[in-house]
């Protein structure tokens, strides 16, 4: 071929490749969509776990923020909150699309139950019960037990357990007690009628794996869409169920610093660090708020939260003395606050005589106590004198009775008179004969069956 004749094909080849290409991206991206939306169905059917392989092979076709949500929310339904971190997690079977999709998986084989649509994979021992049954039937006290186990017939396998264990002297309870315990754990960790115990290959992910994946796929979804406060608060939580507060601390310090005065945002902090265990900076956040309110209703609510906080501590009786005054002071002080502001207020009076208690038993039997309990009674009786309900009935306030308002004197109601029918006295009748007694047999001495 002439150069000039490849120079005119040069063109139509580079067309061609370049159509090809294109026409590839299109499939794939198709595909990637057309995964979404399936994966989209078995999140519907609650089959997160079998969504996650086809949600991650359709954002490896198309990157598109949707899908990084949908992955997000997927993962945040497989993890499990409260069983561990560490823990391991079942997915699917080995060759499945998410054991090959989901990364960080591990494989091993064990007896599970399973189902069509199902993907709990719980343990069973249906597959060692005819064993055990083999191993029973050479005994004629268990030999019934034993051929139903070997048949797999559970429910005459309880009715022949109960009756072995209500027959059994010590002895014999002695040398079957292990057995039947051995079949007690059998029968309750068999399979409902509608699932089979298998023994397969599955593929498994540590639970703590699965937080980050989620927050991680939130976050990509977050970077396209930073108004987003609901996945913002999602993914809050995930860090907070997993006890990874850093990560919560540093996520929303990261978006003060956009807004600085958000009264929202250190409200969020407050809480975080309430939940890390941190009350001292808790406090210091919620105080921050009150000085951003720009309302009385606003101050009186951080100054309030501040009181609960020390109360409820306190009432943990978990901090040492010199913490106790240190967090009663705290609080003490927010709720002068309040007064302050709402000086009929009886549950600020309420709230801070407890405060004042729990202070004094710091202090240990001193001057400072009593002044402290007396404080304490003082207070509650305001916040006693203050509430609507203890100027209408008895005073609510069991500190001191003293200034609360007497209950109102109850009615006299006169007893109503009641009417005795006269009965005409019976005449004296001559005493019946005496009767015949009989013998009472004696009653049979059972001996008392003593425990083994």
């Amino acid at each position: 071929m002439s150069p000039a004749l490849a120079r005119e094909r040069m063109p139509i080849v580079i067309v061609f490749t370049i159509g090809s290409l294109l026409t590839s991206l299109g499939c794939e991206q198709l595909d990637g969509r057309n995964r979404n939306r399936a994966a989209n169905r078995m999140f519907k059917d609650s089959n997160f776990a079998t969504a996650l392989g086809e949600y991650e092979k359709a954002v490896k076709a198309v990157d598109d923020p949707i899908i990084h949500y949908n992955l997000g929310l997927t993962y945040s339904k497989v993890y499990r909150v409260g069983v561990g971190e560490d823990k391991l997690v079942r997915l699917q079977r080995e060759g499945s699309e998410t054991c090959s999709r989901v990364p960080g998986v591990s494989f091993a084989k064990a007896d599970v139950c399973t189902k069509e649509g199902d993907a709990k994979f719980s343990d069973c021992t249906d597959l060692k019960i005819p064993a055990a049954g083999a191993a029973l039937k050479g005994n004629a006290a268990t030999a019934k037990l034993g051929a139903a186990l070997e048949t797999r017939d559970l429910a005459t396998a309880a009715t022949e357990l109960t009756k072995i264990e209500a027959n059994l002297d010590c002895d014999q309870k002695k040398a079957f007690g292990a057995k039947l315990d051995e079949v007690h754990a059998l029968l309750a960790g068999a399979c409902p009628s509608s699932y089979k115990c298998e023994s397969i290959n599955l593929c498994s992910i540590e639970n703590n794996k699965l937080n980050d994946l989620a927050t991680t796929h939130f976050q990509s979804w977050l970077k396209g869409n930073p108004t987003d406060d609901d996945t913002k608060k999602l993914v809050t939580q995930l860090w907070i169920d997993s006890g990874q507060f850093p990560k919560a601390i540093a996520f929303w310090e990261e978006a003060l610093k956009a807004k600085p005065d958000s009264p929202d945002i250190i409200g969020v902090l407050a809480g975080i660090n309430l939940k890390a265990g941190d009350w001292r900076k808790s406090i210091d956040w919620f105080q921050k708020v009150a000085g951003l309110a720009k309302d009385n209703a606003n101050k009186i609510a951080a100054f309030q939260f501040i009181g609960n906080v020390a109360w409820g501590k306190l009432s943990s009786k978990s901090l040492t003395p010199a913490q106790t005054i240190e967090l009663a002071d705290l609080g003490i002080g927010a709720l002068g606050h309040v007064i302050e502001i709402e000086p009929k207020s009886p549950k600020a009076f309420g709230l801070m005589g407890s405060i004042f208690n729990f202070r004094a038993m710091a202090h240990g039997s001193s001057i400072a106590w009593n002044i402290d309990r007396a404080t304490a009674r003082d207070l509650q009786l305001n916040s006693c004198v203050l509430n609507d309900e203890a100027k209408k009935a008895n005073c609510p306030c069991k500190v001191l009775q003293v200034g609360c308002p007497p209950p109102p004197p109850a009615p006299v109601v006169p007893p109503p008179v009641k009417e005795v029918p006269v009965t005409p006295t019976p005449t004296e009748a001559p005493p019946p004969p005496p009767q015949p007694t009989t013998p009472t047999p004696p009653t049979p001495v059972i001996p008392e069956k003593k425990p083994c």
